[in-house]
């Protein structure tokens, strides 16, 4: 007898010798038997499907399960077309939040709005009253904050951190350095309550889109939504696979984790012209993004979590930083043989045609997230004003012949 009997419905199993059944039977969470006609046997728990569809489980491969619940419950930014916007929706949230309490936006892209910059700490400090306000990119590698939200957190003097005349910070933070150390910073003020709040908002989400399993990154802004996750044993309304964001393959190890990154950043991200590319953005000339860390700190990385049987995964957005990944695995493959961990490439957004061809080969796992680009792509969006379309169509026309054996590998 199983322990929970589907039957009656048009199952899609992805399976070449059955690619259909009518029935399923489940015996301790897993699918013990699949058939036609009349089931095998009976059902401890028994569905009548009623003819309805069932899909296989979805995983998505790359969810950033704590900024996700932050995200789902801040201040949609999406379709602002202007500073004033911007006030105008944090103002209204600001008037249902209780004084001294947080208030967030999210969603974000300067590119979108008639100014074509973030708002800065004088503007929101007009309408924010007493409240700390953070605004998040839909990238989350730029932020803006009030003067409020600046006292909790330590903002270092560095590129890309907006200042006025006079010298002082502004609140706009435009790198990953400032940006990301921020976010964690206002994350970690945060109660464990909030954090474990943060994860089933996301967890609901992805269950009611079909999802059963998530690439979780997690321990990015703070390690407590990795304890929490880990804590909770399962408790979520989805699984949690957790790729945990950090350098210190010790901290890893400790929590018995099979793989350490996710968005380890080498390069930034395109809405703030971080991402390393080879070529100058069109309409910003004098920028091309920068890689983050040197080639021998990947490497270290790569070569000691490869030694102990550990996946790794990093964040490599432009051409620069996805060259960069790419030949610190071809070099530990090379020297240690590949264990058929299969390392990861997080968005892999503008790869060559030799990159590709090197991903095959190593049996590396590209995870992307098309989901920027659609926005716009083909014609007249940001991306074309950011990238240009000639750099699109190349890679797109470069893809052509490697994407089907990415797809089947």
């Amino acid at each position: 007898m199983y322990d929970l009997l589907l039957k009656n419905g048009n199952i899609i199993t992805l399976e070449e010798d059955m690619p259909k059944a009518e029935w399923v039977g489940v015996n301790d969470g897993k699918i013990s038997n699949i058939g036609i006609g009349e089931p095998d046997d009976d059902g401890k728990e028994v569905i009548d499907l009623e003819g309805n569809t069932v899909l296989p489980g979805l995983w998505d491969s790359h969810v950033h399960v704590m900024p996700t619940g932050f995200y789902l419950q801040g201040v949609n930014l999406e379709k602002v077309t202007c500073i004033q916007d911007v006030l105008d929706a944090m103002e209204e949230r600001c008037k249902s939040t209780p004084p001294g309490e947080w208030v967030f936006g999210v969603g974000f892209t300067s590119q979108y709005i008639k100014e074509y910059r973030f708002p800065n700490s004088k503007e929101l400090d007009s309408i924010s009253g007493d409240h700390p306000m953070m605004i998040s990119s839909q990238t989350l590698h730029g932020v803006s904050l009030n003067t409020k939200a600046m006292s909790m957190v330590d903002i270092p003097d560095i590129p890309g951190v907006g200042k006025y005349e006079d010298g002082t910070f502004d609140g706009t933070l435009l790198c990953d350095d400032a940006a990301l150390a921020a976010q964690g910073g206002i994350m970690g003020l945060l109660p464990q309550e909030k954090i474990e709040e943060f994860i089933q908002s996301c967890t609901e989400v992805a269950a009611s889109k079909g999802a059963t399993t998530l690439c979780g990154l997690m321990g990015q802004f703070t390690d407590s939504d990795v304890d929490v996750d880990i804590a909770m044993k399962g408790g979520f309304p989805v699984d949690i696979e957790v790729f945990y964001q950090t350098w210190d393959l010790e901290k890893v190890k400790a929590k018995g984790l099979p793989r350490i990154g996710g968005c380890l950043t080498l390069d930034g991200a395109g809405f703030e012209y971080t991402m390393a590319n080879m070529r100058t953005y069109p309409d910003k000339p004098e920028r091309r993004g920068f890689l983050i860390h040197r080639d021998e700190e990947v490497y270290n990385l790569i070569s000691a979590a490869h030694a102990q049987g550990i996946q790794t995964s990093f964040h490599a957005l432009g051409e620069r930083a996805i060259d960069q990944l790419l030949f610190c695995y071809k070099q530990v493959i090379g020297e240690q043989g590949n264990k058929d961990l299969r390392h990861r490439v997080e968005h892999f957004s503008l790869a060559s045609h030799l990159h590709m061809d090197m991903l095959v080969e190593m049996n590396l796992i590209a995870s992307m997230q098309p989901s920027f680009t659609a926005w716009d792509l083909p014609e007249g969006g940001v991306y074309e004003g950011m990238m240009g379309w000639n750099v699109s169509r190349t890679f797109w026309k470069e893809a052509e012949s490697s994407v089907g054996d990415l797809i089947l590998r």
